[in-house]
C-alpha cells in the first residue's frame, strides 16, 4: 500500500465555494466542459457527466476490463454505478440553489447488462418534493457511441 502517494483531483466546491451560489444545472456544467478539476473519483472511475441540462443529465465510465466480469459483460452494479450518477444528477439540476443531494435508492431491471462501448446513462427528474426526489430513467438510457460501435 502506497501512503504517500498525492491524490489524484480535487475538490472543486473546497477550491471555490462560490460553486454553492451557482445553479445546480451551471455547477454540472462547468464539469461537462471541463473547467473545473476533476475530483478523485473521475480518477479512479473514470466517471464523467458528458451532459445536462434542467431536470436530465448524462453520465459515462470507460468501457474498461476492470469493470467487466471475467466472462466480459458489465454487470448490474456497475451499470447502477453509472446509473445512480445520472439519475441523481438530474435530481440535482432541479433543485433550488444552495441544496445539496444525497441519492439513496436505486433499482434496475436484473438484465441490465452490456458489453460493448462505453456504458452511458441518462436521467431525467420526475418529481421532488422538499425531502425527497424521484427520478426515473429515460427510454434508451443504456446506448452506445458511435464511436464504440
Amino acid at each position: 500500500m502506497i501512503l504517500d502517494e498525492p491524490v489524484r483531483g480535487s475538490f472543486a466546491y473546497l477550491e471555490q465555494p462560490g460553486l454553492f451560489a451557482m445553479p445546480a444545472v451551471e455547477q454540472l456544467r462547468l464539469f461537462v466542459e471541463r473547467r473545473l478539476p476533476a475530483p478523485p473519483l473521475t480518477h479512479l472511475s473514470g466517471l464523467v457527466v458528458d451532459e445536462a441540462s434542467e431536470g436530465a443529465s448524462t453520465w459515462s465510465i470507460p468501457a474498461s476490463p476492470w469493470w467487466q466480469t471475467a466472462a466480459g459483460v458489465f454487470a448490474g452494479g456497475t451499470l447502477a454505478f453509472v446509473a445512480d450518477a445520472a439519475l441523481a444528477g438530474a435530481v440535482f439540476t432541479t433543485l433550488p440553489t444552495g441544496t445539496q443531494l444525497l441519492s439513496s435508492d436505486l433499482s434496475l431491471p436484473t438484465e441490465a447488462t452490456c458489453s460493448l462501448g462505453r456504458p452511458l446513462s441518462s436521467g431525467s427528474g420526475r418529481s421532488r418534493s422538499r425531502r425527497l426526489g424521484s427520478r426515473t430513467p429515460t427510454a434508451g438510457s443504456w446506448r452506445w457511441p458511435r464511436e464504440a460501435r
